[in-house]
Parts: structure tokens; sequence; C-alpha cells
């Protein structure tokens, strides 16, 4: 689940999630959401998290690829 974070001096929310790379490594992502009102970032967030998760994880074929290795 993607939370924000909002840094110092910076009117934008920052998207930080969890995602699963193919070798089986899970990575911690931030991406600035470009949006200064809190629901509208954590809106653009879940977007962010479930375009990295559909983009990195690893299909059936590549995960036994990668196991198999």
């Amino acid at each position: 689940m993607a939370h924000l974070i909002k840094r110092e001096g910076s009117p934008y929310w920052i998207a930080a999630f969890d995602v699963t790379m193919p070798d089986g490594t899970v990575r911690r992502l931030k991406k600035s959401t470009k949006k200064t009102k809190r629901d509208a970032a954590m809106e653009e967030a879940l977007r962010l998290e479930a375009l990295a998760k559909k983009e990195h994880t690893a299909d059936q074929d590549t995960a036994s690829k990668a196991y198999a290795t």
C-alpha cells in the first residue's frame, strides 16, 4: 500500500511504495506525485504504485527462470 511523504520546503507530496522485482528482491520506490493536495496525491500515489507493480513484477515464466538461476 502506498503512503505519502512531504519533504520540508517542497509543496509536493511524494508517494512511497514497495515493488517486488523480477529477481525476487523488494525495492522501495519514491516518486513525486506533483500534487499539493493530500487527497489528490493519494489517488496519484495509488495509480503510480499500480503502474510500477505492473511494469516490474515478474510473470510466472520470468520468475521461474530467475529462481532457477
